[in-house]
């Protein structure tokens, strides 16, 4: 078992070389001397290129069958679901199956090789996509709601898992970069096509399609099939034997933690599902939640103990990982700035629903104010950094500009409409700019045979992050709601004439309004007037409006730690270099496999064998 020497060689051979810009020629896996030297990495290449726009392709299918404004199981039920005890399920379910497989097949891809496991998620996906596009029954729906869970936990990592290590290193910013921005206008439109806010719910495809509510399983289905067929032809690795053909099996064997990826997958999956549970499927006081979430926190923790004080480098959490400043910090802004993914989707909704009374397609275009913002600062990232320099001075820009428009949330007014969709696109800019480079510096800071598990632990923390959000925002801004309703629509109403016996009954039609669109109950509550009626409605406002504000005033708490981590972040720029770890392998039918190369040099040959 190798020592923490070895990682330490790994940072070191990095740092003493910044400004190291060399050209690689590839070798074969082969130690022989005669070993044909391999063409050099070209971006023309036609099998690079398939393999270019079917990872993107793969990529989209999976953060938009996971997308509270595109998947319209998790926040809007069709009529047929409403009564179903099962679909309470869904949003818990798919955020635990994606976590699980992040964290699992993460790890799995670097210990069995990238291309099945890429593959078998795609097939997942794309089952999962047609069972819950055709489910006629709540159950049916939550199944295929968690085989796309699966998969798409697989599909969410691809550029970082098959295109990064493809690539130099210095152009991973760049190429990962122009694959997430490949379909950008899709994802700049989707909460207008896709899923508006509550209550009227009018979806533009939802409307004007054949398939009704079923049409977002049924394209994301197509991409998964077109990128499945895509990586197939394309995406032959070095496969597993030729990349450890100089140890022996029982060697490998040792250095496979089954036990502890075991124990790291089901404590933080099972962690990531029951905090999603409170107040959907059980009351938090419930023992069922008390009970899972002590024993699956209470195990996660004392695995991370474990591996911090008597961990080794070859376990499925490498000490190093966590004992290094570097690779930890890089990995928590990564996992917790992207979880703002979610959260930004959820909030325009909600602001523009409770402070502007928004609602329908207008309240979509809203939502879309944040999601170009993402987009375009996915773009402004990929351009500023087709030559990168002063990696940690773009990761502290980002993060504040991010941060501190989160922090002016608390300040929108009923009358400041246009100001709130103006702050919405620069947290858009911050976070798509952010992301682009933390995914990428988060695996680059560590070990190079653990790209799949940094990349795993991204997007596996991401979803538990989310997880314990949810459960706050639901502990918190619900009951404030509700308890702000009461005060705030009862003091309005009994100003203006309504008789107070009346109350209960307004309060009865003001929910059954909220959560079905129609309004018409409100016109049976026996003493209504005009006046009533619209200061009913404004206290409705002024509540979901107090609610939302202190909300925001606790999320300052979670900004303050992500703009003191990148300023905490290392000089980034000593792990850039023109280095192409992996080739790939010519497909079958073209010529015979051979392995197009890894980087052979003296230093770096004997210490990725020992390991």
């Amino acid at each position: 078992m190798a020592s923490n020497k070895e990682e330490q060689s790994f940072f070191t051979h990095h740092e003493q070389n910044p400004d190291k810009d060399e050209t690689v020629v590839a070798r074969a896996t082969s130690p022989e001397a005669d070993a044909p030297v391999q063409p050099a990495f070209t971006y023309w290449d036609w099998q690079f290129i398939v393999l270019f726009l079917s990872t993107s392709l793969c990529f989209y299918a999976g953060f938009l069958g996971t997308s509270p404004c595109w998947n319209l199981s998790l926040f809007y039920l069709p009529t047929q679901f409403v009564s179903s005890a099962a679909v309470k399920w869904t949003t818990p379910t798919i955020f635990f199956c994606q976590s699980f497989s992040c964290f699992l097949c993460g790890r799995l891809s670097d210990l069995v090789g990238r291309r099945w496991v890429l593959l078998s998620g795609s097939v997942i996906s794309f089952v999962g996509f047609l069972v819950a596009g055709r489910a006629s029954t709540g159950s049916t729906l939550v199944g295929g709601i968690a085989l796309i869970g699966i998969g798409s936990g697989v599909q969410i990592m691809s550029p970082w898992l098959v295109l990064a290590e493809l690539v130099p290193i210095k152009h991973r910013f760049v190429v990962t970069g122009l694959s997430m921005a490949l379909f950008a206008p899709l994802l700049a439109m989707f909460p207008a096509i896709g899923k508006s806010s509550p209550p009227k719910n009018t979806e533009a495809l939802v409307e004007n399609t054949g398939d009704g509510w079923r049409w977002c399983y049924s394209i994301n289905a197509i991409f998964s099939f077109v990128s499945l067929v895509g990586l197939f032809i394309s995406y032959h690795p070095p496969t597993y034997q030729q990349i450890h053909e100089h140890l022996a099996a029982k060697d490998e064997l040792h250095k496979k933690d089954w036990p502890g990826l075991v124990t790291l997958t089901l404590s933080a999956g099972f962690l990531t599902y029951v905090l999603l549970w409170g107040r959907t499927v059980y009351p938090w006081r419930s023992p069922q939640i008390i009970t899972l979430i002590t024993i699956s926190g209470l195990v996660l923790v004392l695995y991370l103990a474990y591996q911090f004080f008597r961990g080794n480098d070859h376990a499925a959490l490498p000490a190093y990982l966590i004992r290094n400043r570097t690779s930890l910090t890089q990995i928590t802004l990564a996992s917790m700035t992207s979880l703002l993914l979610w959260f930004y989707q959820q909030g325009t909704a909600i602001s523009f629903q409770s402070i502007y009374n928004r609602t329908g397609m207008g309240a979509a275009w809203d939502i879309s104010s944040w999601s170009a913002g993402l987009t375009g600062g996915i773009v402004a990232a990929t351009i500023s950094l087709a030559r990168p320099r002063h990696v940690k001075w773009h990761i502290v820009a980002s993060t504040i500009l991010c941060m501190v428009f989160l922090a002016t949330f608390p300040s929108f007014a009923p009358k400041r409409h246009r100001t709130a969709l103006a702050c919405w696109a620069l947290t858009g800019i911050g976070q798509g700019y952010v992301m682009v480079i933390t995914y990428v510096t988060g695996p680059l800071t560590a070990h190079p045979r653990d790209l799949g598990l940094v990349t795993g632990l991204v997007s596996g923390i991401r979803g538990l992050g989310f997880a314990l959000f949810e459960s706050l925002f639901a502990a918190i801004y619900l009951p404030r709601f509700q308890s702000k309703t009461i005060e705030f629509v009862s003091e309005n109403a009994l100003k203006a004439g309504l008789p107070p016996s009346s109350l209960p009954a307004l309060l009865q039609a003001l929910s059954v309004a909220q959560a079905t669109g129609d309004t018409s109950s409100l016109f049976s509550v026996p003493g209504i007037n005009f006046f009533a009626l619209e200061g009913a409605l404004a206290g409705v406002t002024e509540a979901g409006t107090n609610a939302w504000r202190f909300v925001l005033l606790i999320s300052l708490v979670y900004g303050l730690p992500m703009m003191y981590l990148s300023f905490r972040s290392p000089n980034l720029d000593v792990y850039l270099s023109s280095e192409v770890p992996v080739r790939l392998n010519r497909p079958s039918f073209v010529a015979n496999p051979t392995l197009l190369g890894r980087k052979r040099n003296k230093e770096s040959t004997a210490s990725r064998v020992e390991a």
